[in-house]
């Protein structure tokens, strides 16, 4: 079962840069640095979102 709730939405979003979020982490960037980084890839995610999305990673 796919979840459609905006949450998994968002969820799915972050899934698909993963990696790349990994790597912003490990180069030193902030939630909020990489908060702005997935804006300009029309991603908009709280820094809190982020946060919990990267503690179960």
């Amino acid at each position: 079962m796919i979840d459609e709730s905006p949450m998994g939405k968002k969820r799915a979003l972050l899934y698909k840069h993963e990696a790349n979020i990994k790597e912003l982490r490990e180069r030193g960037y902030s939630l909020r640095q990489i908060v702005e980084w997935l804006e300009e890839r029309n991603v908009v995610v709280s820094s809190t979102a982020l946060n919990n999305f990267i503690k179960s990673m």
